[in-house]
């Protein structure tokens, strides 16, 4: 339980760090794996389905992180917006679902 702890806080302290300070990844994902851990990020969809830095935010996620978790996009309020209407798109594209491939 303790290393679930661990994990927690350092996701927490990573998800508050600049991409711009992490164009020269220390490695954790690496010493990570060597510990049986998978290394995650938090982030928002919009900056990936935008390419907001051309790139480098996701080759960032990428190259750093084994999972990624939508920040806002699976909270009530992002989902459901009108009564009785949900909006999975951008959970959907994180996902990599297509309009051919939703029901």
């Amino acid at each position: 339980m303790k290393d679930k702890k661990i994990v927690l806080l350092v996701l927490f302290a990573l998800s508050n760090l600049s991409v711009h300070g992490a164009q020269d990844p220390i490695e954790l994902k690496v010493s990570a794996a060597k510990r049986g851990l998978l290394l995650g990020s938090i982030t928002l969809v919009k900056h990936l389905r935008f390419n907001v830095d051309k790139g480098q935010y996701i080759s960032n996620l990428v190259n750093n992180y084994d999972v990624v978790v939508p920040d806002v996009e699976m909270k009530p309020g992002h989902i459901w917006r009108p009564r009785n209407i949900y909006n999975f798109t951008d959970v959907d594209w994180l996902l990599g679902a297509t309009p051919d491939t939703m029901g």
